[in-house]
């Protein structure tokens, strides 16, 4: 076991790939995104000792707000060349940090993430997202979804937080 939650995403990231090439079903267990909120997730296991959680998610074409999620994380991106994809921005906070509803956050980099894919978050990443349509997309009234196997540790809720950068400031959610 390890605490550094850099190399806890190293081990985590070759265990994700290593499961999720052995269990063509995971894919099947994604629900299908409500027509309202565009997304849905389903718990698939949560450790009943610790915090620890894996989901699998899908969402049609929209954007999240700029968050963190407060622990360390892998996101492995499911399904073909048709399935969704995944547009990240990646954020870094500029200011101290020691006002309560203020921080100064602003993009640093940027990356499409598709089917395949894996990527692991420290508890103090800062990033948005937006669900794209497949590349080649040949049905834009009906596209399918971004799937997602979703890996999350340890979460703090009192330092999960959404960011607004027009307006300079950051609240817990």
């Amino acid at each position: 076991m390890t605490s550094d939650d850099l190399e806890r995403i190293r081990i985590a990231t070759i265990l994700t790939r290593r499961f999720l090439s052995q269990a063509d079903w995971v894919i099947d267990t994604c629900p299908p995104p409500d027509p309202e909120t565009r997304s849905a997730t389903k718990p698939l296991y949560r450790d009943p000792n610790s915090p620890f959680e894996v989901h699998v998610f899908s969402w049609l074409p929209q954007n999240s707000g700029v968050h963190s999620h407060s622990s360390w994380s892998i996101v492995a991106f499911l399904g073909d060349e048709t399935t969704g994809r995944e547009l990240n921005y990646f954020w870094t906070r500029f200011d101290d940090g020691l006002q309560p509803d203020y921080a100064v956050v602003k993009p640093i980099s940027k990356q499409i993430l598709e089917p395949g894919d894996i990527i692991g978050f420290t508890s103090d990443a800062i990033h948005n997202i937006k669900s794209i349509y497949a590349e080649n997309e040949p049905n834009l009234d009906n596209p399918k979804p971004t799937l997602m196997f979703n890996i999350f540790g340890d979460r703090n809720p009192s330092k999960r937080y959404i960011f607004n950068p027009f307006k300079n400031s950051v609240a817990n959610y």
